[in-house]
């Protein structure tokens, strides 16, 4: 199952089966991987500053405060450090996902077209959210615009044809549209 684009010999998985299989798969077996499966789904980063711990201060009389507050600074320190260590795998899962994605599920053909896009090496090259986006772009907007006619009859030839294949459940046919 591989992102593709689609011409009249060639069928390939939908953009949305794929990218769900993606999301899952990085989410199961990478460090920390529901941050990265999360951005990859909704197509954002996920602001891990939203969910930044902040130091709580003791109350109280000066014998209470000397009491409760370090043990609050523990707590602060301890949960600060899990915060700092799911940003770490956060940015460097990235990277990671990105040639996951280039390796296992982009065809050579996609693969030419993503890198004869203008802004590839700016934008694309390093960013896994932006390689999607323009995945999407690529596979769902057609290459051959030069002779609209051929691309409509090819569509309507598609259409007629298309059946579900005999182990699609109903869902996964339901979602090529």
């Amino acid at each position: 199952m591989k992102f593709g684009v689609s011409t009249a010999s060639t069928n390939y998985a939908p953009y949305a089966t794929v990218h769900e299989k993606i999301a899952s798969y990085i989410q199961k077996n990478y460090d920390c991987g529901h941050d990265i499966a999360k951005s990859i789904r909704t197509g954002q980063l996920v602001d891990l500053d939203a969910k930044k711990p902040t130091r709580a201060i003791a109350t109280g009389t000066k014998a209470e405060k000397a009491i409760l507050q370090p043990g609050m600074d523990i707590k602060f320190s301890t949960r600060m450090s899990a915060h700092v260590k799911r940003e770490q795998h956060l940015h460097s899962n990235l990277p990671k996902a990105l040639a996951y994605i280039m390796n296992n599920y982009c065809t050579d053909g996609l693969k030419t077209r993503l890198i004869a896009l203008p802004d590839y090496e700016s934008t694309i090259r390093d960013d896994p959210l932006a390689l999607l986006t323009a995945i999407k772009t690529c596979v769902h907007e057609n290459a051959r615009t030069q002779y609209p006619p051929v691309t409509i009859s090819t569509h309507w030839d598609r259409l007629l044809k298309l059946k579900q294949a005999e182990e699609e459940d109903a869902p996964s046919y339901a979602k090529r549209f």
